[in-house]
């Protein structure tokens, strides 16, 4: 369902092409017709019939991202997804994750650098390395004093009702999940036997993919080294407390001390352009080079080539002598 869902969606966001819109107001017209095609679709769980309803974006369609630690959550995720969001533990599973999505991507036909594999971390700074040891502490301590609030938001990710379970005992070795199979994976070799309480207590407390506990410059140094080892392609920062002083810290100190070493850099512009660094925009693709025109030949008798007629301004007078532009066929 979730590949015939994303056929779908890709059809539909290359049913118009670029300059499409017009806008002509001296000819009054909006949509050059020739440009926009239908999209009949009929699969097993999903039918549509013509166009998108509203004009390109200017990135061509919106950023993809996957949270794929499943097996067949990974492959999905080589098929279609222009990120992937990774909660791997240590940099070995980081390596070995990226490597495993890449393969998958040629064996789907797509380049590993069209996809963009992104660590979760959660650094901890201070201005003194006692400052951000203590910080950790403290976070240790107050993981363990909200046992119960951890263990609900798990079971939220999971779909495990932990409620049921002695959290004195480790977890029943029957319990699986349908939901985020790569956390009940991790929770498990992390327990190694523990109770449900005490692997709770460390489980993501202060560290992700990577522990990063420091001043700003010893955790920016940090972060460029396991990127070196690992050869991913960036982070993505996850913090339990969001407020304006964490976000102060990170953007501040911690982003300037990140600029100024040298690591690739970005250009300005869209998200999508950002992200896969200069890479050439998405553009339609007609039904000879693979665009999803399936069933409802009515449309294309109608209109030809599954072309829609073309869409003009009419103005038209409301009170006050107010106008408004709509559109007619």
């Amino acid at each position: 369902m979730a590949d015939e869902y994303m056929e779908v969606c890709r059809g539909l966001w290359g049913s118009w092409e670029p300059g499409a819109i017009v806008a002509d107001r001296r000819n009054g017209v909006l949509v050059d017709h020739t440009k926009v095609h239908a999209v009949n679709y009929n699969g097993k769980y999903f039918r549509t019939r013509g166009p998108l309803n509203s004009g390109p974006a200017p990135q061509g369609q919106p950023v993809i991202a996957q949270a794929g630690g499943s097996p067949r959550g990974r492959k999905f995720a080589a098929a279609h997804a222009d990120t992937i969001v990774v909660h791997a533990k240590g940099i070995e599973a980081m390596r070995a994750y990226r490597d495993d999505v890449h393969k998958n991507m040629v064996a789907q036909g797509r380049k590993p650098s069209d996809c963009k594999v992104l660590y979760l971390i959660n650094p901890i700074l201070g201005e003194t390395m006692e400052e951000a040891q203590e910080r950790r502490r403290k976070r240790a301590c107050l993981a363990m004093a909200h046992i119960d609030e951890r263990l609900a938001h798990f079971g939220k990710v999971t779909n495990i009702d932990f409620g049921k379970f002695d959290l004195d005992k480790p977890l029943p070795d029957h319990v699986t999940t349908n939901g985020h199979q790569a956390n009940l994976e991790q929770f498990r070799k992390m327990a190694n036997g523990r109770s449900i309480r005490e692997t709770m207590a460390s489980f993501n407390a202060v560290d992700y993919s990577v522990e990063l506990v420091g001043t700003p410059d010893s955790v920016a140094a940090r972060m460029g080294e396991v990127m070196q080892e690992v050869g991913g392609d960036g982070y993505l920062f996850t913090m339990p407390n969001v407020n304006r002083r964490t976000l102060a810290e990170i953007e501040g100190p911690g982003a300037h001390r990140l600029r100024a070493r040298p690591v690739p850099r970005q250009p300005a512009g869209v998200l999508r352009g950002r992200l896969m660094a200069g890479s050439a925009p998405l553009r339609w693709r007609s039904r000879d080079s693979g665009h999803t025109d399936c069933g409802a030949k009515e449309e294309h008798e109608r209109h030809g080539s599954g072309a829609l007629p073309a869409m003009r301004l009419r103005r038209t007078t409301r009170s006050a002598g107010s106008g408004a532009n709509l559109l007619e066929q």
